[in-house]
């Protein structure tokens, strides 16, 4: 008994595999995110009289998808400032040197694009009123709202 258990322990070597395979596996989370001037939110201040395009804010757009992503500029008042009265002004939004109008939604196809990217974002004032007494006085506001979207 004790020469056979030894003949198979001597035995079972030469069967042994000469090669062994491991395979690995690595996972990498999708990242889709926007920020303007390094955080979620900021504020600009616009000269409704000044008609050249003013610089208002950075956007930093960061994504690892393949495939690219959609950024989607949207306006509260569709591209139109009020006073919170019956007054309201006009305006373009440059973003990454496109102009849009904001009267309805405005999409930004980056195909293929992966890292982060800053895009310049510019307001230049549409309306033909020159003079401040053409306005009614007040505080114009808009809200512009940026969103990025994986494809």
């Amino acid at each position: 008994m004790k020469k056979l258990l030894l003949m198979t322990l001597l035995t079972s070597g030469a069967f042994a595999a000469t090669t062994a395979t491991l395979n690995l596996t690595g996972t990498i989370a999708p990242v889709v995110e926007i920020e303007i001037n390094g955080a979620a939110s900021a504020s600009a201040t616009v000269d409704l009289l000044d008609k050249t395009a003013q610089s208002v804010a950075t956007v930093t757009e960061t994504s690892n998808d393949a495939d690219g992503y959609y950024i989607t500029i949207s306006s509260a008042n569709s591209g139109s400032p009020n006073n919170g009265a019956a007054d309201s002004a006009t305006y373009t939004l440059g973003y990454g040197g496109t102009s849009y109008n904001l009267s309805s939604v405005a999409t930004v196809d980056n195909a293929g694009v992966v890292g982060s990217t800053d895009r310049a974002v510019t307001v230049t004032v549409t309306d033909a009123r020159t003079d401040a007494f053409d306005f009614a006085s007040g505080s114009y506001t808009d809200t512009v709202t940026f969103e990025i979207t994986a494809k």
